[in-house]
């Protein structure tokens, strides 16, 4: 991620109360997570997983963020 745009990340960063963890729609989240990993802006996912980090952290266990997550470190 480019230096320069972490600010505006940590600024735009979505937390934990905005996301409302115990009734997530998971298909709409499975959706979201494609969307964000199949985009070149990568701000989404970040989003989702700082909230997720500053919360629950949850998100990181589920079998489609892992998945996505080893393709796009295996991406060159």
């Amino acid at each position: 991620m480019d230096e320069r745009n972490k600010y505006r990340l940590q600024e735009e960063s979505t937390s934990e109360q905005e996301i409302d963890f115990d009734n997530l729609d998971l298909d709409a989240f499975d959706k979201l997570v494609d969307k964000a990993f199949g985009s070149s802006d990568q701000e989404l996912m970040y989003r989702i997983l700082k909230a997720d980090l500053d919360g629950h952290c949850q998100v990181l266990e589920l079998p489609k963020v892992i998945s996505k997550l080893q393709e796009h470190w295996r991406a060159p």
